[in-house]
């Protein structure tokens, strides 16, 4: 505003762009992973007992910019190894160290950082760690998609699921083997005679170089053993759930003669990490979508707590979550016990791409829409394995799970895993009555929407406003009366009902209230309802057989 007390004649000129954006706000929606980077170990110490599996990395003057895991337990040298860098391995006394990863860019814990490629993933958190892996699942889903990632460490008493894979015989001749970890599929050929414990090596050294491989190896005699990159229980979904095991195993398809294989399925990994000071880090991002890999009742708690926060009547951010399993419907259906219109279960059964990455990329899927209201139906989870023929749900567990607050994917006649519907865990009333009023996800998102342009818009339009019942003839342009509040909040409504994510605006318009509060002065009280606009998931046909004779 131009001063009224100038007395030096000119020609005084402001801009006032207030009245210019008057358009609705993007619909933008970023998405946080937040999940297990591959945590710095302790530095390289002589002659120390080290157990398969510890981490460690070189001492200040030798440090190459990796992390080296144990593959064969000993005693550490007296002078430290040169360390062989990305891909290599060095015997240390009688131990032996295998290159983990490059750790040179790896962020600090509870930092939001911003990824771009699937790469950013394993640079960032270290190749194979859980955000890695749920890094590259999200942008390989949607790679125009706003993602950030928020790492957090193993805890201190994290256990790293293992699995065995216990190799016997001699080969009959040539032959190969085609294994699979995860969604991850490998492939080791071998020559005549060659004998059990020869394959085992074999196959270790393959994986040994496949470095965004969620686990590591280590070879004893004939006996393979896997191990979770990360600690507790997410590390024991990587592979393919056994109903009769009720265990997570990978998968060994032998083709030549002489040559078998036992599996044991990934097991105790326990002791998860704790997200809380992570979703603290998140509260100031503005992140609309979130996934997790922890299932945990703690962890859950205190994702449920932050979605709250951030989407109160303060924040109004409007954050909702993802959680994922692959493993039986009755562990979908229990996971889904939440209630919660902000919470989300996305289920495979029994496909080989991990849990986590499920979460990850069902999270993205409803970036990939670009409108509030628009059902993800028939979309597609690219990077998902089919699963087979004797797994893929039935209609009626597929409504059975729609029911009880699951999101269901399914493997079309091409093979490609499709969601067949998009929604929240909300099932009752605070009464215990049922309630499918945020069934759909897009109810909370349209919801969310319309708050959020309400919120810009006010803020454009009124933040050096003053409050008047009544306007008068020559007063400034910045006095407001309730009435110009309520004529406000019905154009932003009709906007939004142009855009299309709610509806029938012109008969709800005689119920829009706008009051001056009579206890707090400079406060007005809305009311503003709306309805929001459904996606069109069922079409009902009856074909009536007629005749005109």
């Amino acid at each position: 505003m131009i001063q009224s007390n100038i007395r030096v004649p000119g020609s005084y000129n402001e801009v006032d762009a207030s009245g210019a954006n008057n358009r609705l706000p993007l619909y933008r929606q970023p998405l946080v992973i937040i999940a297990p980077r591959i945590k710095t170990p302790a530095a390289w110490v002589l002659t120390t007992v080290t157990a398969l599996g510890a981490k460690v990395k070189p001492t200040a003057g030798n440090d190459d910019g990796h992390y080296y895991i144990c593959v064969v337990a000993g005693t550490t040298g007296s002078t430290e190894p040169t360390w062989p860098g990305a891909s290599g391995s060095v015997t240390d006394g009688t131990a032996t160290w295998r290159e983990l990863c490059n750790a040179s860019e790896i962020v600090a814990v509870h930092t939001p950082t911003s990824v771009f490629s699937p790469d950013d993933g394993a640079r960032f958190a270290g190749a194979g760690s859980i955000a890695h892996r749920m890094v590259r699942a999200a942008l390989r889903q949607y790679r125009r998609a706003e993602v950030s990632i928020i790492t957090v460490d193993d805890d201190d008493t994290g256990i790293c699921a293992t699995s065995t894979l216990t190799f016997s015989g001699t080969a009959d001749g040539q032959g190969f083997i085609i294994g699979r970890i995860g969604n991850e599929k490998f492939t080791y050929t071998w020559e005549d005679t060659a004998t059990a414990a020869e394959i085992a090596i074999g196959i270790d050294a393959i994986i040994a170089a496949l470095h965004d491989l969620p686990a590591t190896s280590s070879v004893a005699t004939s006996v393979l053993t896997l191990r979770a990159k990360n600690a507790g229980v997410p590390g024991m979904e990587l592979g393919k759930y056994d109903t009769d095991s009720a265990n997570y195993k990978p998968e060994i398809t032998i083709y030549g003669n002489g040559i078998t294989v036992v599996i044991t399925g990934f097991a105790s990994g326990a002791n998860n990490a704790d997200i809380t000071d992570a979703l603290t880090a998140a509260t100031a991002g503005a992140y609309k979508l979130v996934a997790v890999p922890y299932k945990d009742a703690d962890n859950v708690a205190a994702l449920r707590a932050y979605l709250l926060s951030v989407s109160d009547e303060v924040n109004c951010q409007g954050a909702r979550a993802w959680l994922g399993t692959t493993a039986t419907m009755a562990i979908a259906i229990t996971l889904a016990g939440l209630n919660d219109e902000r919470m989300h279960v996305a289920f495979v059964n029994k496909c080989r791409f991990v849990s986590f990455e499920v979460a990850a990329a069902a999270a993205v899927m409803h970036a990939q829409t670009g409108h509030p209201a628009l059902p993800l139906n028939t979309m597609q989870m690219v990077d998902c394995d089919a699963p087979d023929i004797a797994d893929r749900l039935e209609f009626s567990e597929i409504n059975n799970l729609l029911l009880n607050g699951v999101t269901p994917f399914n493997a079309d006649g091409y093979n490609a895993v499709r969601i067949v519907r998009s929604i929240t865990t909300y099932l009752a009333s605070s009464s215990g009555s049922p309630d499918d009023t945020y069934l759909d996800t897009t109810v909370i998102a349209c919801l969310d929407y319309l708050r959020l342009a309400i919120k810009t818009g006010h803020a454009l339009a009124y933040s050096q406003s003053v409050l008047r019942e009544n306007h008068i003839n020559g007063e400034p342009s910045f006095v407001v009366t309730p009435g110009d509040v309520r004529s406000f909040n019905i154009a932003i409504c009709k906007k939004v009902e142009r855009y299309g994510a709610v509806q029938q605006v012109d008969a709800l318009v005689e119920r829009f209230e706008t009051v001056r509060d009579e206890n707090v002065p400079g406060r007005v009280n809305s009311d503003i309802p709306v309805e929001v606009v459904q996606g069109l998931h069922i079409l009902a046909n009856t074909i009536r057989l007629t005749t005109t004779i």
